[in-house]
């Protein structure tokens, strides 16, 4: 047997998900996208936005701010966040923010971890002032990941999603105060780029 047929026996097939996956992550990679993150109030359907950051491809803040809600933040939420209720209170009220977010916003491929959710968010923030949502142009990079490491659920038909933190352990990143706007920000950034700079061979 010759050294050649060793080797090959040797290479590991990479996954159709995984190679589906980082083709994505790469077409994606073209258009220089940003990264946005939102923190809130909770999860219901009435919870509102008490931070948002957005950063450019190369990681940089765009924005990064705490909005001042509608309704007091519970005091579970404010644990998580690590977000007083005094730094909330002196905090810009949302329409003020929007107009800065908006702008950031208009024309530019934004990536998201949980896309779905933080979208909902400003479109909820949104509707307590009556103000419009546009169609934001986002991708998420929760699906993308779950697509990448390819564990598929029967229950649910689609493959496994996973929290951001447990993401970035499987892809070898470190984590620093998640639960923060402009760090989780960071962190869908380095995600997305760890599957982006995958080499296909």
């Amino acid at each position: 047997m010759g050294p050649g047929l060793m080797q090959s026996k040797n290479v590991q097939k990479i996954p159709p998900s995984r190679i589906q996956a980082v083709r994505l992550a790469q077409s994606h990679r073209e258009c220089k996208p940003i990264f946005l993150d939102t923190e809130t109030t909770g999860l219901h359907n009435k919870a509102e936005i008490i931070e948002i950051a957005i950063i450019d491809f190369d990681g940089k803040p765009l924005i990064q701010s705490l909005v001042k809600p509608v309704q007091s933040n519970p005091d579970a939420t404010a644990h998580i966040h690590r977000i007083s209720h005094q730094e909330l209170a002196g905090a810009k009220p949302w329409p003020l923010v929007w107009n800065e977010v908006r702008g950031i916003l208009f024309r530019q491929h934004v990536g998201i971890y949980n896309a779905a959710f933080d979208l909902k968010m400003i479109d909820q923030t949104n509707r307590i002032y009556q103000i419009p949502t546009p169609i934001i142009n986002a991708f998420d990079i929760m699906n993308l990941f779950a697509q990448f490491r390819g564990i598929w659920s029967e229950k649910f038909i689609s493959y496994k999603l996973a929290k951001q933190e447990d993401a970035a352990r499987y892809c070898g990143i470190q984590t620093n105060s998640l639960h923060r706007a402009f760090n989780d920000a960071l962190l869908t950034r380095k995600i997305f780029l760890f599957i982006a700079n995958q080499e296909l061979l």
